[in-house]
């Protein structure tokens, strides 16, 4: 009798261990960022979202299973994008590097340069924006029929568009196409 009392509570042991680690799989798809670790995770040139919260937020304790659903279908997708969470009570020097003063705030990094999200909370609303980040925003077309063919096959969630008319070996001579595309690159995902 005491053997397979004991067997039982083993077997309980198990499944209760492999539990939590299927639990911890599902939360590994946000990267915990530190300050031991924030510059070598964040380098990153596709781009990172950051969460900055507090584990004592409501809003931040709401937006946790969203959140973390948009990071496993970005990893699902095979998107090069990740997205991260930095735990403002625990890690105060990066919560004044970056100027935060509610919670959540969430920050999109790209090549060194930081904007605040500003669009919705959902799911949909966190993939429309990564789609947004993940497009060039300064695209080459070779003529009136392809750039016809670019901007009517899809409509336009931001029908903004800029045209800089140039021969190829212009584009790659011309500081001020330079100029204009990192302008364009600034200002993407900030309508």
């Amino acid at each position: 009798m005491r053997r397979r009392r004991s067997g039982t509570i083993l077997l309980l042991l198990v499944l209760t261990a492999l539990a939590a680690l299927v639990a911890q799989a599902a939360a590994e798809h946000v990267v915990v960022l530190t300050e031991e670790n924030f510059d070598e995770l964040t380098d990153t040139n596709k781009g990172m979202l950051i969460e900055f919260y507090a584990p004592w937020c409501g809003h931040c304790k709401q937006l946790q299973p969203q959140y973390e659903k948009v990071a496993a279908e970005v990893e699902r997708q095979g998107l090069p994008i990740k997205l991260g969470k930095v735990d403002c009570v625990a890690e105060k020097a990066l919560q004044t590097r970056f100027g935060i003063k509610s919670f959540p705030t969430i920050l999109f990094l790209r090549d060194g340069e930081v904007r605040k999200y500003k669009s919705g909370r959902t799911p949909a609303d966190f993939l429309a924006y990564i789609d947004m980040m993940l497009e060039e925003p300064v695209v080459a077309v070779s003529g009136k029929r392809q750039l016809a063919k670019r901007y009517t096959s899809k409509p336009l969630e931001h029908p903004v568009v800029f045209l800089f008319a140039a021969s190829k070996a212009q584009l790659q001579s011309s500081v001020a196409y330079a100029v204009y595309e990192s302008v364009a690159r600034k200002l993407q995902g900030s309508a």
